[in-house]
């Protein structure tokens, strides 16, 4: 099975002798698929922010799942209307199934990652990624003192040259390396891939930040144990090599959950 920005997914029968192709319509582009445990069910999101379900036997439309006020988040420094009117963060980007297809897990360009229930097609509980405001994206409301007539603060250059000179490139000829680097654009929050582990009880979003793991169940907590500056993966390797089989197997797995 495969989803295209065609608006449709095919799906190929890779062990017949002649091609044979199904195709499943979409009222928008096609941005990721994923298939139920069993198989029997198969979902996708689309641009225009929506997850449909679709029964694989017979490759009936079993229901779609409105997802657009759920999954926008804030503003860019840039933006000039109201996060809740931008097409830009209303869709997702990526969605699993959980072990039992009961539940959708889904994350898009904003800082939340959104559960829902299959039966109901209803939103259970809404994660956040990251309250790191050195991103864009991550506030709901803008400093109106921040933006100017030329544009966001940061976007504008303070001290404009005045002439040609301040523009000549004075790097040494044959450096690899930049005398100075500048970043000209902030990084956006948003999140590229989801997945459920196998257990049902946690996930993992590869998000701008990196990748974060979260659990469903509350009752768990990280809790190290024996973590020290010298717990490295090189201290491991000589206590194996010295034949501190225990010790290096104890090094390895510092960390451990507790309940």
């Amino acid at each position: 099975m495969s989803g295209s920005w065609d608006k449709t997914i095919r799906v190929w029968n890779i062990y017949a002798k002649r091609e044979e192709v199904e195709v499943l319509e979409h009222g928008s582009e096609v941005l990721s698929i994923a298939l139920s445990p069993d198989g029997k069910k198969l979902y996708a999101t689309t641009l225009s922010g929506q997850i449909y379900i679709w029964l694989t036997e017979d490759n009936h439309l079993l229901g779609t799942i409105e997802c657009q006020r759920d999954i926008w988040g804030g503003r860019l420094s840039s933006d000039k209307i109201p996060a809740r009117k931008l097409a830009r963060n209303k869709y997702f980007n990526s969605v699993c199934v959980n072990p039992t297809g009961e539940y959708l897990l889904a994350c898009g360009n904003s800082k939340y990652a959104c559960l829902y229930d299959v039966r109901q097609k209803i939103l259970l509980r809404r994660f956040v990624l990251t309250n790191n405001r050195s991103l864009e994206g991550v506030l709901m409301k803008l400093n109106s003192s921040n933006i100017t007539e030329f544009g966001a603060k940061d976007e504008v250059d303070a001290n404009p040259s005045e002439s040609d000179e301040d523009d000549i490139d004075n790097s040494m000829p044959g450096a690899k390396k930049p005398t100075s680097v500048k970043r000209t654009t902030k990084l956006a929050i948003r999140g590229k891939s989801i997945k459920m582990a196998m257990d049902g009880k946690s996930f993992a979003c590869a998000t701008t930040e990196g990748v974060l793991i979260y659990t469903l169940d509350e009752a768990e907590h990280f809790a190290p144990y024996k973590l020290a500056a010298d717990v490295t993966l090189s201290s491991a390797i000589e206590l194996h090599n010295s034949g501190k089989f225990v010790d290096a197997l104890i090094v390895i797995y510092a960390n451990v959950i507790a309940y």
